[in-house]
C-alpha cells in the first residue's frame, strides 16, 4: 500500500530533481491516513511515523516496514532511546521499537503534538484538551522517567496556544514554534519569551547555526544578539509561491514545504527561490537523510 505523502528527492548529476513515491512494505497495511508525520533517525536507520504505525526505511532504501502499530506520532531520539508521542503520553523504546513503556510521570498535559530531542533533555509539546490542561511544554532531564511543565508562568493562567507545534535548537537555546508565534526558552533561570515579529508561518530551522522562519512569504533570520529579526539575505529577496508549512536546511540548502505548491528550496540563503518537485501537493514535514530529502 502506497505511504501517502511519502516521496524521496535526489539530485541528480545534472541538477534535475526527481521524486519516487515509497511504499510500506505488507500487504495486510492500510494505506496511511494523512501519509508521514514525523521522521528521526535511530542507530543509523531513517525512521517514520504515520497515522497508523511507526516504519522503518528498508536497507537499500527502496520501502517501509511496519516497525509497530500500538503508538505512533512525533518522534525523537536521546542516545538509542526511541520516543513517541501521542494523545496518551509519551512511550519510549530501547530495543528499536520493538517493545514500549509509557514515560509520562509529571506530564499534566498527554495529548503530546510535538517532541525533541535536544543533548539530554526531551522535550515535549501538548496540545489544549477540552475542560482539561491548556497546551503547554514540558522537559525531561532523565529520559521521560519525569516531566516538568516550564511554561506555567509566561502563558499565564488564560493565555497560550491551542497547540505547541514545533521545536528547534540553536546557539545552544531551545525554540518552539505554536500558531504564528515563535518562543525562545534560555538564560540563567530557564524561561520562556516570546519574540517579536510574525506572525510566522509554521516551520523554523537551524541554517548555518542559526534560527530562520517565515514571515509574509518571506525568509528572515534571527540575530543572536539582539534577538530581532532580518532578512535572512541583502537586496529584495523573492517572496515564496505559498504559505510555508515545513522547513528544513542542509549545509548549503534551505528546503521549505509549501501549502499547495510542494516544494521550494533555495541555494543562496533565501535571496531566491526554485521549485523542487511535488506541484499541487501540501507538504507538512521535510527531513534529510543519506542525501536524500524525504
Amino acid at each position: 500500500s502506497l505511504a501517502a505523502g511519502v516521496y524521496g528527492r535526489r539530485v541528480s548529476s545534472h541538477g534535475y530533481d526527481t521524486w519516487a513515491g515509497q511504499f510500506v512494505r505488507q500487504e495486510r497495511d492500510l494505506p496511511p491516513v494523512s501519509g508521514a508525520e514525523a521522521f528521526v533517525e535511530l542507530r543509523g536507520t531513517l525512521l517514520m511515523a504515520t497515522a497508523r504505525a511507526v516504519h522503518r526505511l528498508s536497507d537499500d532504501g527502496s520501502s517501509w516496514e511496519t516497525l509497530a502499530r500500538e503508538v505512533s506520532g512525533p518522534l525523537a531520539v536521546i542516545d538509542d532511546s526511541l520516543f513517541v508521542g501521542d494523545s496518551d503520553g509519551v512511550h519510549r523504546s530501547d530495543d528499536g521499537g520493538f517493545t514500549w513503556r509509557r514515560a509520562v510521570w509529571g506530564l499534566t498535559n498527554r495529548r503530546v503534538s510535538c517532541l525533541a530531542g535536544v543533548g539530554r533533555t526531551l522535550w515535549a509539546g501538548t496540545g489544549a484538551v477540552h475542560q482539561g490542561p491548556r497546551a503547554g511544554i514540558y522537559r525531561s532531564d532523565d529520559l521521560g522517567e519525569s516531566w516538568a511543565l516550564t511554561t506555567a508562568n509566561p502563558w499565564g493562567p488564560d493565555q497560550g496556544p491551542d497547540e505547541v507545534e514545533a521545536f528547534a535548537e540553536s546557539d545552544g537555546s531551545v525554540w518552539a514554534y505554536a500558531e504564528g508565534a515563535i518562543w525562545r526558552y534560555g538564560g540563567p533561570h530557564g524561561k520562556w519569551q516570546q519574540l517579536d515579529g510574525g506572525p510566522f508561518d509554521k516551520g523554523i530551522a537551524t541554517y548555518r547555526g542559526v534560527l530562520h522562519a517565515v514571515a509574509e512569504g518571506r525568509l528572515l533570520r534571527l540575530d543572536p544578539a539582539t534577538l530581532t529579526w532580518e532578512p535572512a539575505s541583502s537586496g529584495a529577496p523573492e517572496p515564496l509561491v505559498a504559505r510555508a508549512s515545513a522547513m528544513w536546511a542542509t549545509r548549503d540548502r534551505i528546503y521549505v514545504g509549501t501549502e499547495g505548491q510542494g516544494v521550494q528550496v533555495s541555494t543562496d540563503g533565501g535571496a531566491s527561490w526554485a521549485h523542487a518537485g511535488l506541484p499541487k501537493r501540501s507538504v507538512s514535514v521535510l527531513y534529510e537523510y543519506g542525501g536524500v530529502i524525504y
